[in-house]
């Protein structure tokens, strides 16, 4: 009974996590995903199925990374945060870090792995955004000491007339 529990347990997890989820075999073929996965992509579950996740979703430009980080998922067991341009299904990109781990039997035997990503997008607008009100701000200082300096400039062409009259 419990057993089934933690299988009911863990399949909720695996669902309910706000980042995107797969679980690849040996060869590196997606064997499962999540719905957040899928849908962050534009696919259905079913059709992401077979499909080789370091390569089908990756930006032409970031494949030859996305294998190595594969590989040194396969070599050393671990892969943490590598970033990537992410392809959608209708060919829109998307900006993401993901990590990768083995997933071994109970006997120590390679059963797969197991990739999690976010999505950067939000982040990225959020630095451009900031990027954009810095700019702001120092246009906003050199206007402030724009208008300080014609004041004193004024200032003292008065001081100096009240001077040249007297």
């Amino acid at each position: 009974m419990s057993s089934i529990r933690n299988d009911r347990m863990l399949k909720i997890l695996f669902e309910s996590t706000p980042d995107m989820l797969a679980l690849f075999d040996k060869d590196g073929k997606i064997i499962d995903c999540n719905d957040h996965c899928a849908k962050n992509l534009g696919y259905d579950k079913n059709e992401m199925i077979g499909m080789i996740g370091p390569v089908d979703f990756i930006v032409e430009k970031d494949r030859p990374k996305a294998v190595d980080a594969f590989t040194q998922v396969v070599k050393k067991g671990i892969n943490l945060n590598v970033s990537f341009d992410m392809l959608r299904k209708d060919q829109s990109t998307f900006p993401s870090i993901w990590s990768g781990t083995v997933l071994y039997d109970e006997f120590g035997n390679l059963e797969g792995y197991l990739v999690t990503g976010k999505d950067l997008s939000n982040l990225k607008n959020l630095e451009h955004e900031l990027e954009i009100s810095h700019e702001n701000l120092k246009i906003s200082r050199f206007t402030t000491l724009g208008e300080l300096t014609a004041r004193l400039t004024h200032d003292i062409k008065n001081l100096f007339l009240v001077f040249t009259i007297v």
